[in-house]
């Protein structure tokens, strides 16, 4: 059985913060974002993450 695992990044912000945010995760390899109410949750499977990008 395969096992994958990962990263759940839950944001919080204002609404016109949300379009900037969510353009620079997808540069850090998430894919998978749903808008909530108060935000955005984003998930992106750990082997795929690119933890370089939050390094800078």
């Amino acid at each position: 059985m395969l096992t994958i695992y990962f990263i759940e990044l839950k944001v919080s912000c204002k609404e016109n913060y949300r379009e900037i945010l969510l353009a620079d995760i997808a540069d850090a390899g998430f894919d998978s974002m749903i808008e909530t109410s108060v935000g955005f949750n984003a998930n992106v499977p750990a082997s795929v993450f690119k933890a370089k990008y939050w390094m800078n």
